[in-house]
């Protein structure tokens, strides 16, 4: 537990002196659709949610929430919900242009599957770990797109509740295309 509060305050802290001051800051608004797929995800599933980016000249912070429903082939009715923080570096265009950017953050993966006659509704509130890599490419000053993929990865322990094999290390890919609005 220690090591995760450590980890979770060095981060905060880190990006709390990466990003500028809000007067020299840029905002980027980005609506979210993809896929999740590999590593412990059983097959190609729709994701969608939004992210809001805060912009210095080359480094920011990334808040970001996804949703994949059916995430799981054997109950129809699971799903995997993200909500990450995260540093990001590059990205930034001023004007049209093309970026490419890398993240590295830590927020909650939440793992849910829908009881049935047999078991309750199962969930795990998971501290977890994002890399990504991606690109944004401004058509206007204001509007673009972006893309990009992230590697998800819950940091818990086994578990004893053996209901679905996801309680220790889930992991998976998400790749994701969106709009990129500027403020």
């Amino acid at each position: 537990m220690r090591t995760r509060l450590l980890i979770v305050s060095s981060f905060v802290l880190a990006a709390a002196l990466a990003v500028p001051s809000a007067a020299s800051a840029d905002t980027l608004l980005s609506p979210l659709a993809g896929v999740t797929f590999g590593a412990d995800a059983p097959a190609a599933k729709p994701t969608f949610g939004g992210s809001v980016t805060f912009f210095g000249n080359s480094a920011g912070l990334e808040l970001e929430y996804a949703r994949t429903s059916n995430f799981f082939d054997e109950n129809p009715e699971a799903s995997v919900t993200t909500a990450t923080a995260s540093f990001i570096v590059g990205g930034n265009t001023d004007g049209k242009g093309t970026k490419p950017y890398a993240l590295v953050g830590v927020g909650l993966i939440r793992p849910n599957v829908k009881g049935t006659d047999l078991f309750d509704d199962v969930h795990y509130n998971d501290f977890g770990i994002v890399l990504g890599i991606g690109v944004n490419s401004l058509i206007t000053n204001h509007v673009g797109v972006r893309g990009d993929l992230r590697y998800y990865r819950a940091l818990q322990g086994p578990s004893d509740n053996g209901v679905i094999p996801i309680a220790s290390n889930f992991d998976f890919f998400r790749a994701v295309v969106g709009l990129s609005l500027y403020f």
